[in-house]
């Protein structure tokens, strides 16, 4: 009987599309002189609106501002990098309302175009 359902359960994880359910994003964060952030936090939250403040995925930046965050469900996210409290959405603005929507699809990784951001002056 355990053989059964066993055999049972491989069948259902070997079916199409069961395997390949979640895809990658992959990117690139600069500021405005197109120099890379590296150490930065980059986030994934879904745009549907019906999840506020929930967290699919989460990277850093590695020393080219590169980042790639896998195994997130299809469907639609913001990006966003920055505090939980204050997150800048790609393109690089405070409006999540405004943000681009980034379509992650089943088995795929998808690439999005620099997100380029302004830093505040720091002095001292």
């Amino acid at each position: 009987m355990m053989r059964v359902v066993l055999a049972t359960i491989l069948l259902v994880l070997q079916a199409p599309g069961v395997l390949h359910q979640f895809g990658s994003v992959t990117g690139v964060v600069k500021n405005r002189q197109g120099i890379p952030l590296s150490g930065t936090r980059v986030v994934l939250t879904p745009a549907d609106g019906n999840e506020i403040g929930a967290l699919e995925g989460l990277a850093e930046t590695d020393a080219e501002g590169k980042f790639r965050i896998d195994n997130i469900p299809a469907g639609r996210y913001h990006l966003a990098i920055g505090p939980v409290d204050k997150l800048i959405y790609h393109p690089g603005i405070e409006d999540p309302g405004r943000a681009t929507i980034i379509r992650v699809a089943d088995g795929l990784v998808t690439p999005v175009a620099a997100m380029v951001i302004s830093l505040p002056l720091v002095s001292g």
